[in-house]
């Protein structure tokens, strides 16, 4: 099974849509048996355990059949980094961050975008702003992540 962990600051926002988007691309791509051979989850560098998704990352994720409803936030840590085959995170902060404090699992972690083949965009940081914000960023991440399933297919 590959694990693929996506990284935001709160894990309130871009990683769990992220983490909803590509569980469900990769079913609906994928399909079939490929669909089982991954296991997705998020976490944010800062977050604290137990937060629900904002309710406009629940209310953007509805429009793309996806329920965010039952999300709560966790905090990364070294073993969620060691079960990772792949670590994704939004911006190029979030990459030095994770470099610095998990040294030596290096290989493992990229910027989304960087990984998806965009060079170096960071995914937008919707955190208090307007829904328009919340689809804003669930479409970077939507066509960054299509990029990554015809990498990783």
């Amino acid at each position: 099974m590959k694990r693929v962990l996506f990284v935001c600051s709160g894990n309130t926002c871009r990683s769990p849509m992220a983490q909803g988007l590509f569980t469900r691309m990769i079913a609906d791509y994928l399909g079939g048996d490929l669909a089982n051979e991954y296991d997705v989850w998020s976490a944010g560098i800062f977050a604290a355990d137990g937060i629900p998704a904002a309710q406009a990352a629940v209310d953007t994720m509805l429009q793309y059949g996806i329920d965010l409803s039952t999300h709560r936030s966790r905090r990364i840590d070294q073993d969620m980094i060691n079960n990772a085959d792949l670590v994704l995170v939004m911006t190029r902060e979030h990459c030095l961050y994770m470099m610095e404090m998990f040294a030596e699992s290096k290989g493992k972690i990229f910027l989304l975008s960087d990984f998806a083949g965009y060079d170096g965009q960071e995914i937008f940081d919707p955190y208090g702003m307007g829904i328009e914000s919340y689809k804003k960023s669930a479409r970077q991440i939507k066509g960054m992540l299509e990029k990554l399933l015809g990498k990783l297919s």
